[in-house]
């Protein structure tokens, strides 16, 4: 069975589909535990993915297809 590095053994691997958009291409990710859903652009060029988290007040929150991820929800969460 194939391992993913930084996985927990009791952690779930899914792989979804990659949707594309207008010029861009769109994946779901599953951040967390209990995991919330997060829609993030693939950017090719780069090695960093990113999405803004419910504390943040200046991210746009109407340009976001997914809510601002909970901070407060995840058992999982370190800074």
């Amino acid at each position: 069975e194939d391992e993913v590095e930084g996985a927990s053994q009791d952690s779930e691997i899914e792989v979804g589909e990659l949707f594309q958009g207008y010029g861009t291409h769109y994946v779901d990710l599953w951040v967390g535990s209990p995991a919330q859903r997060q829609t993030v652009i693939v950017d090719t060029g780069s090695g960093i993915t990113a999405f803004p988290c419910k504390p943040c007040a200046d991210c746009g929150e109407s340009y976001h297809a997914s809510a601002f991820f909970d901070i407060d929800r995840s058992k999982t969460f370190d800074k």
